[in-house]
């Protein structure tokens, strides 16, 4: 994976892990490894609408949400990514090795043994560096700033041009409805809140993303300052 698609844009990266084949095929009998949480309240009627209906209601489920955590595979790394109302954190895998990221206060904070190759400068592994929102790299490394701005900034939930409701099945331990199009398929829960707790990809192309902890609390906190280091001083 590239730096920009293993840092900030975890957007791109859930369309790029989901969109690989140009042709749909029959979706995976298997559902994504990570366990999302089960909606506790009963039915809540999306099984029963049109596609573009159930976008809708997702789309406002999702803006209200409070926080999610959002489990990726690309096939070359797993990552997690947890996204709350002060801010997001989490680990990014990928070819270089881990990378552990922490959004907070307009200030990204990256640390993991592959950032010097990531960032081009000499980042030294045991430190946190820090990228003020003015830096360059800062797009690259940004997370998101709430559920509603994953959706937004993803455009997962846009309407596409054929969509097909495949479904209901289980998926992560959760029942939801499928919206199946050319390049993925968006999975979404029939019971509580219609919240998105799917992306998986065409048949026997890798890649995944399962959004799961809907409202669980997330306290995001800034590195200590003397594990920081400021990304122009290595410059």
């Amino acid at each position: 994976m590239s730096m920009k698609l293993r840092a900030g844009a975890v957007a791109a990266l859930v369309l790029a892990l989901t969109s690989c084949s140009s042709s749909p095929g029959p979706q995976p009998t298997e559902a994504p490894s990570a366990a999302a949480a089960a909606p506790s309240a009963g039915p809540n009627g999306v099984a029963d609408l049109a596609p573009t209906e159930i976008l809708a209601k997702t789309e406002a489920a999702m803006q209200a949400a409070t926080s999610v955590t959002i489990d990726l595979d690309d096939g070359l790394g797993e990552s997690v990514i947890r996204i709350g109302p002060d801010g997001s954190s989490g680990t990014l895998g990928g070819d270089l090795g881990a990378t552990e990221i922490v959004e907070v206060a307009e200030t990204v904070y990256v640390k993991g043994e592959g950032l010097a190759e990531q960032l081009g400068v000499a980042a030294p592994a045991d430190k946190w560096v820090a990228i003020p929102p003015d830096d360059p790299l800062a797009a690259q490394f940004t997370l998101f700033d709430s559920p509603s701005d994953f959706v937004a900034s993803s455009g997962l939930l846009t309407a596409e041009t054929k969509m097909t409701k495949v479904g209901p099945r289980d998926i992560a331990g959760v029942e939801a409805v499928g919206l199946r199009s050319k390049d993925r398929t968006l999975w979404v829960a029939t019971s509580g809140e219609p919240y998105l707790v799917a992306v998986t990809p065409p048949s026997g192309e890798p890649g995944s993303a399962v959004l799961r902890d809907f409202n669980v609390p997330v306290n995001v906190v800034a590195p200590p300052a003397d594990q920081v280091v400021d990304v122009t001083t290595l410059r």
